[in-house]
């Protein structure tokens, strides 16, 4: 099961793993330098499934990009943009359904 966003991050899930792969380009090369300071993308994210803690989705709107985040039991509490979280990939309207698709598949395998 996989859905790609029109930035070409994509989000694929397999019976184990979860893999967000981010398409290289000025997004995720400026995000890779920043990543130091600002705990940014440093490329493809492996996440095996037994990790997630929870799924949290935002529905996009006809202005903004909604997004689906990984939830790791690691992750710190707090506002987080976006855009620079390594567990997150952003979508548009259009591409909504595939996303909570995923999500409702990774709730049910995760328990929730």
């Amino acid at each position: 099961m996989s859905a790609e966003s029109k930035t070409g991050d994509r989000l694929e899930v397999y019976d184990k793993e979860v893999v967000i792969k981010r398409k290289l380009g000025v997004k995720v090369l400026l995000q890779s330098l920043k990543g130091d300071l600002l705990e940014g993308i440093k490329g493809d994210k492996y996440i095996p499934i037994d990790s997630i803690a929870s799924i949290q989705l935002k529905p996009a709107s006809t202005l903004l990009a909604g997004y689906i985040t990984v939830v790791l039991p690691e992750s710190r509490e707090g506002f987080k943009l976006a855009g620079l979280d390594d567990c997150t990939v952003e979508f548009v309207k259009r591409e909504e359904e595939n996303f909570v698709a995923i999500k409702a598949f990774l709730d049910a395998r995760i328990g929730r």
